[in-house]
């Protein structure tokens, strides 16, 4: 058996997630694989941080003996961003062979309850990646729906910066915030999204010029943001991860997709995705990974 499950990023909607409000999370290539073999696994690479949501389920669910014949694709090497743990944790109940683990509300459920921790997780990086292509997610009005892509001739990029941040240490350390602003520009970004007009960018940019204010987003990331928008290229841009630390955001005309590649490049960006190509939610499969059609 195998399972792939999309990398995912938020368009808008961090932190307002926390609370169950409005966000837009976009699902891309390159896909978690993992794989339950016959036998015990030689390259068992599916590790478990001791105290999280999928090492608490495991010791539940009495995984540990499926656990030694898995093993793991994580096509970002553990360097965060992307909901690899969310990704273990679809595969979990994969293993304990839960009949609604496609379902995005159990699977947050789930994720709550085996949650140890006085500032749980969103628990919308599983829900968007059960979801798929660009997921959205307001728990408050139990809306879980995966829309397309609906800006022809514009491309998204999203580049790693070369920094990590532990999601589960960072939510620790977050003071109680005012979110009322965040959520009324996470609802008016998702009303611009459904109707296709290009007034999303700005509400993006807003969104994230918000997270500023509140000092979510960590210097350095700032700083290359603002140089990136600065250089004219981009419709928008936005840090995103635990403290806007992991990775970077941009939006851009198709038409200039050579000179946007050569801007990170000369940065030293690390490009993870490029173009406007969606993933399709987690998915079981037999063949292999090449064999899947999206």
């Amino acid at each position: 058996m195998r399972l792939r499950v999309p990398s995912k990023t938020f368009f808008v909607g961090e932190y307002v997630a926390l609370k169950g409000g409005p966000a837009l999370v976009v699902c891309t290539e390159p896909d978690f694989i993992f794989e339950k073999h016959n036998e015990v696994s030689l390259e068992q690479t599916l590790s478990l941080y001791e105290g999280s949501p999928s090492f608490l389920y495991s010791k539940k669910e009495n995984l540990e003996s499926d656990l030694k014949q898995t093993s793991m694709h994580d096509p970002h090497d553990r360097r965060g961003g992307f909901g690899a743990s969310g990704a273990k944790f679809i595969f979990l109940n994969v293993l304990a062979n839960s009949k609604k683990w496609q379902d995005p509300f159990f699977l947050r459920k789930k994720l709550l309850e085996h949650t140890n921790s006085s500032r749980p997780p969103s628990g919308y990086d599983v829900m968007s990646q059960v979801t798929g292509r660009v997921a959205k997610l307001v728990v408050n009005k139990n809306q879980a729906q995966s829309l397309s892509w609906n800006y022809p001739g514009v491309d998204f990029a999203v580049v790693r910066t070369g920094y990590k941040m532990q999601t589960h240490d960072y939510l620790e350390t977050l003071p109680d915030l005012n979110l009322e602003k965040l959520e009324v520009l996470a609802n008016e970004a998702i009303m611009s999204y459904e109707s296709g007009h290009l007034s999303f960018f700005t509400k993006v940019s807003e969104y994230y010029n918000e997270l500023v204010q509140l000092k979510l987003i960590d210097k350095k990331s700032q700083a290359m943001v603002s140089q990136a928008v600065s250089s004219k290229l981009f419709l928008s841009g936005k840090a995103c991860g635990a403290g806007g630390v992991d990775t970077m955001l941009f939006f851009f005309e198709s038409e200039i997709k050579k000179e946007v590649q050569a801007y990170f490049q000369k940065h030293e960006l690390e490009i993870v995705h490029f173009g406007h190509h969606l993933a399709s939610a987690a998915q079981v499969y037999n063949e292999s990974p090449e064999d899947i059609k999206r």
